[in-house]
């Protein structure tokens, strides 16, 4: 069964995720389109989290939501992961910065040393940017196929 409590946490994370690196984009001028496009790509995560949420939680659907279950579990831990690890190396980044108070984002006290540490992984912040939008994906294709399913 699909606990409605992960699809929860997830849209959380997706959406917090998406406020942090917007966080990041306005506090440093000069960042790349792969932070913008990550941004982008969790808000759109989250509203499809938020799509799964509703259909579980409808359950008039029983028979429907069995036939993608499987697929929808493996979506949903894929989301998990690649959520987990994008928000371990945004927050490396933060533990690696000296936060200074008041500041509206934790990037602009960033020293210079951990704003190059991230530029540096410009691969690694692409490839999560390619496993966002291949969540977003496999999550829209279930709900494709959800609302098209016609039982047997």
């Amino acid at each position: 069964m699909i606990d409605q409590s992960v699809i929860l946490s997830l849209f959380t994370s997706s959406a917090r995720l998406a406020v942090d690196l917007n966080g990041i984009l306005e506090g440093y001028q000069s960042s790349n389109e792969t932070l913008r496009a990550m941004s982008t790509e969790c808000y759109v995560l989250s509203i499809a989290l938020e799509r799964v949420q509703e259909m579980v939680s409808s359950g008039n659907q029983h028979e429907r939501l069995t036939a993608i279950r499987p697929g929808l579990e493996c979506a949903l831990r894929g989301c998990r992961a690649t959520l987990s690890a994008i928000w371990e190396e945004i927050q490396s980044l933060h533990d690696g910065s000296r936060t200074m108070g008041q500041s509206k984002s934790w990037f602009v006290s960033m020293g210079m040393r951990a704003r190059f540490r991230f530029l540096w992984h410009e691969g690694l912040m692409n490839r999560y940017l390619r496993q966002l939008g291949a969540q977003h994906q496999a999550l829209q294709t279930l709900l494709h196929v959800y609302s098209l399913y016609v039982p047997p």
